[in-house]
């Protein structure tokens, strides 16, 4: 556990004040302070391939591998290691907060601290030295598409389970991951995605247009159609999920898997499409 780590490192130098993740260390404040500073982080193992911000490698990502198998290459013989934090990009630009019920979506950007160590993990040494660092930062359409993507995952992968279950016997937890979505997205969750498919958020949100429009990186224009088709890809899902979901549902789960229907077919679906309509070329 992080909090146990963090614990026994501030044992072990009595002296230093920890600082928050928020805070860039600095030369003036931090690196020539008479004082000492921790900044402790939980790295979570990636590949030198996102490092350099391209796609996960095959041997990593290809869909027909065990889960188990992608877990074990990931955390083995691995080097290159990312955390993240929230990074408001129109705060530090001196703009203001963007208005309206999509505003805190359109300003979420991530920034993704990279680093790539000098030792393959796992190992027997109690530290490494950092040869390698880079910061990147993802604006809030590359976070909502990453964001629809693992859910579109998730879904896939419990709709695969259900389909293969006998006829009521899916436990609760098909019936909540189903309705998760369903509930999510009713209440408002994709419609804070309209702007960003629409283009809208060029009129709103000059800096992530600048991002999406950086000629050094031309995939990133796609990035709206794309978030376009993740919304497209999960109403198919959950329009999947929800038919095979009527003959697996438990007796006790029936009333809910009812209420879920009803508001898929009435309102989610609709809105979507309306949605997915608007998207801009």
């Amino acid at each position: 556990q992080i909090i146990d780590f963090t614990s026994r490192i501030k044992m072990k130098f009595p002296g230093c004040q920890v600082l928050p993740l928020k805070i860039t260390p600095n030369a003036e404040e931090h690196f020539e302070a008479d004082e000492f500073y921790l900044q402790i982080s939980k790295l979570t193992p990636c590949t030198r391939d996102e490092m350099e911000e391209g796609p996960v490698p095959e041997w990593i990502a290809h869909p027909d591998l065990p889960t188990n198998v992608k877990t074990a290459r990931l955390n083995n013989g691995v080097d290159t290691f990312y955390y993240t934090r929230p990074y408001n990009k129109r705060k530090q630009s001196g703009l203001k907060k963007t208005p309206g019920q999509a505003g805190e979506f359109l300003d979420l950007w991530v920034e993704t601290k990279y680093i790539r160590v000098g030792q393959n993990f796992p190992n027997t040494r109690r530290r490494a030295a950092v040869v390698e660092k880079r910061n990147v930062y993802k604006n809030p359409i590359e976070m909502a598409l990453a964001s629809m993507l693992a859910k579109n995952a998730e879904l896939v992968k419990k709709i695969d389970e259900m389909e293969l279950l006998r006829d009521g016997g899916a436990d609760q937890s098909y019936t909540m991951t189903l309705n998760g979505v369903v509930d999510a997205a009713v209440n408002g969750g994709v419609e804070n995605y309209r702007t960003m498919i629409n283009g809208k958020f060029r009129e709103e949100n000059p800096e992530i247009a600048e991002d999406v429009d950086n000629p050094a990186r031309p995939d990133k224009r796609t990035l709206p159609s794309r978030l376009a088709e993740s919304v497209t890809a999960q109403l198919k899902l959950l329009e999947r999920g929800i038919s095979i979901h009527k003959t697996k549902v438990s007796e006790a789960m029936a009333p809910l898997a009812e209420v879920m229907e009803n508001n898929f077919y009435t309102k989610l679906v609709p809105q979507l499409e309306e949605i997915i309509a608007s998207a801009v070329e």
